[in-house]
């Protein structure tokens, strides 16, 4: 009489198995990590981006709507023009409009705004008055970090460009540029050029 024996697995082959399982759950484990991680970098830049088109969109934005009105300097002795290239020579002041005032308070529709970098950061100065005093304290705005140097060029009215503003030859603070090219360079994607026509 032939009794059928029933075998088992071997020893090798289920350490074999257990082998190719646990090689599976290693390789879905790597795969799943790195998509998470790379799913993480490009959020990152995502919000990068998202942040450096809304920076350079609000400067475009002020620039454009530069007014030609100088305003009073800390002191109260004279005048600043209406846009000027900032003391540091890495930025910007300006005089824009386009200020709402939804509860028709008394008070400008225009104000003064500035640009300048410290510490590798981007700020963006609001104040609230344009004739400010030694006691007048900007809003300052975190605009954009990781940021080197902006530079900024000015067209004159011969359409030829200046590195400063206003012109040392200008007769009037109220002058504005033409257009104003922005240069802003990043340490981490590089360079953005723009190129703003002037309205005011």
């Amino acid at each position: 009489m032939n009794i059928a024996k029933n075998r088992g697995f071997t020893l090798i082959e289920v350490l074999v198995a257990s082998f190719i399982t646990a090689m599976i759950l290693v390789m879905a484990y790597t795969t799943i990590t790195q998509a998470a991680q790379d799913r993480q970098r490009i959020e990152q830049r995502f919000d990068r981006f998202q942040s450096v088109q809304l920076a350079v969109r609000l400067i475009t934005q002020d620039i454009a709507q530069a007014q030609p009105r100088p305003v009073r300097d800390l002191i109260g002795q004279g005048s600043l023009p209406a846009l000027m290239t900032a003391d540091s020579d890495n930025g910007i002041e300006i005089t824009v409009g386009g200020y709402n005032n939804p509860l028709n308070l008394q008070r400008s529709r225009q104000q003064r705004i500035g640009y300048e970098i410290e510490d590798d950061i981007l700020y963006r100065n609001q104040w609230l008055v344009l004739d400010r005093t030694q006691g007048s304290v900007p809003i300052r705005r975190k605009l954009l970090d990781g940021v080197y140097s902006i530079g900024v060029r000015f067209m004159d009215t011969q359409l030829e460009w200046q590195d400063s503003w206003p012109r040392p030859e200008s007769e009037s603070p109220r002058t504005l540029p033409k257009a104003v090219e922005v240069t802003i360079e990043f340490e981490d994607i590089g360079v953005i050029r723009r190129v703003i026509e002037v309205a005011g």
